[in-house]
């Protein structure tokens, strides 16, 4: 089938480039990483930055940016990603691909826990006794 370049450009241009808007994104990410880090300066020489890596879209594009950081010479940062896996808690992600993501030029630790969970207070079911009201605000 033979589309008509002009038809496709009034249609607009992320139709014939899809990953074009992608790329622009990314390199606004960029952009606002490194100016950040140099506004509020954020990495010094021999810094060591330890990032929690939930397997969320903000944890991983941090990883991404950081790893891609720690290759420049100055100022020289070592990064290593931690996935904490609760097994009290039913979510879970893919720890081969958390890992995949870390990079290899970083390290990556994977620890699991099993901490208590707290009960949460019950209301009285009396009028005028509930454990979460302070007898000060009454």
């Amino acid at each position: 089938m033979y589309l008509d370049k002009a038809v496709l450009w009034k249609k607009g241009a992320a139709f014939l480039f899809p990953f074009q808007n992608m790329m622009k994104a990314e390199q606004k990410v960029l952009k606002r990483f490194k100016k950040g880090c140099v506004d509020y300066h954020l990495l010094q020489d021999g810094d060591r930055i330890l990032i929690a890596l939930s397997g969320g879209k903000d944890s991983l594009e941090l990883v991404r940016l950081l790893a891609q950081r720690a290759r420049i010479y100055k100022p020289h940062i070592e990064v290593e990603a931690a996935h904490i896996i609760m097994d009290n808690i039913p979510y879970e992600t893919d720890r081969s691909y958390v890992q995949r993501m870390a990079s290899s030029s970083i390290s990556f630790i994977v620890r699991s826990m099993n901490p208590p969970i707290p009960e949460r207070p019950v209301a009285s079911s009396v009028p005028g006794t509930d454990v979460r009201r302070s007898s000060s605000l009454r």
